[in-house]
């Protein structure tokens, strides 16, 4: 019981730093998912790739 409630600690700690890690990237590059994916979407606009690929 108790070395698998130090594991679960364990394990909830590392998800709340990663979370943390990502929310810090998030806020220093807000717009870094934003600005490629218009480039991408651009040839599909005009017809020169298809969407299900």
């Amino acid at each position: 019981m108790t070395m698998e409630y130090e594991l679960h600690k364990q394990r909830a700690a590392e998800l709340e730093r990663a979370a943390a890690e990502r929310r810090r990237a998030r806020r220093a590059a807000p717009t870094g998912r934003r600005k490629p994916a218009a480039p991408a979407a651009e040839p599909a606009a005009r017809g020169g790739w298809s969407t299900a690929a």
